[in-house]
């Protein structure tokens, strides 16, 4: 079996996607910091609700920078579908960055008494 090189051009576009996808978690973390008094009641994952109870919101930081650390390690490797899981984690921090500006302009209209 070959392995492929990839050409410059297609490493350059690797490496922007993944910045674009580090950006993104940023955002979404900074948008769970900003509201982390009222994360139980709108955050849908179980995972990081619960990470969010145990430690607090730097648990839930935590957790999303190791699971997308750990995403773009295995993009990194040579196996079979590395290549794959650098375009579902673009696409899914695509539509995270379309929708947060949305999420953060309806959480700073609500007022908690």
């Amino acid at each position: 079996m070959t392995e492929r090189i990839a050409s410059p051009r297609s490493r350059w576009l690797r490496q922007g996607c993944w910045l674009f996808i580090f950006a993104v978690a940023l955002g979404d973390i900074a948008f769970a910091y900003g509201f982390r008094h009222s994360l139980l009641l709108w955050e849908a994952n179980p995972v990081c609700c619960w990470a969010f109870r145990v430690g607090g919101i730097w648990a839930v930081a935590v957790l999303r920078v190791s699971v997308t650390g750990y995403a773009w390690l295995m993009a990194c490797t040579r196996t079979r579908w590395s290549n794959l899981i650098t375009w579902v984690w673009l696409t899914a921090h695509l539509a995270l960055a379309a929708y947060l500006p949305a999420c953060v302009a309806e959480a700073a209209a609500v007022t908690f008494d």
